[in-house]
């Protein structure tokens, strides 16, 4: 992500209203079940300098099945290589073929979708940032940091 080629990529103002997820609730508790797992995924807000999560263009994402258990994707969420033996990046060997199949169905739904995967994390998918901007040959991302008014 620090790349220049990366970070030359220009961001144009895509217009969305901002939202600050540090103190209000990005998705109202009763649109979702209350037990759902995912219910509280905005108390995990990467720090506003760990773009581009914090500009909604990034998500940090795994499966789970209909008790909110995680399934078997080959590493936790947040693996690094040294700790996973590689096992982190997106096309690994030494994965069991059902984790296997779990990214695979991840990423079949998220590329229809239009978001791009970071390779080096399964988990880290983008949409709108300079990341995906590069990947796709598009000549502005649509989402980037941003100084709030004081």
């Amino acid at each position: 992500m620090s790349d220049p080629k990366t970070a030359a990529i220009p961001v144009v103002d895509c217009g969305e209203p901002l939202l600050d997820v540090r103190t209000e609730e990005p998705f109202p508790l009763d649109a979702r079940r209350r037990d759902d797992p995912g219910a509280y995924a905005h108390l995990h807000v990467s720090p506003p300098e760990i773009a581009p999560h914090s500009t909604g263009a990034a998500v940090g994402l795994t499966l789970v099945d209909a008790d909110g258990r995680e399934l078997d994707m080959g590493t936790p969420v947040n693996a690094n290589p040294e700790e996973s033996d590689g096992a982190c990046y997106s096309v690994a060997d030494g994965i069991s073929g059902r984790a296997r199949a779990h990214r695979r169905l991840l990423s079949d739904a998220l590329i229809a979708a239009g978001l791009v995967n970071y390779p080096t994390e399964w988990w880290h998918w983008s949409y709108g940032d300079r990341y995906r901007a590069l990947a796709t040959g598009a000549g502005h991302a649509l989402y980037g940091p941003r100084e709030l008014d004081a």
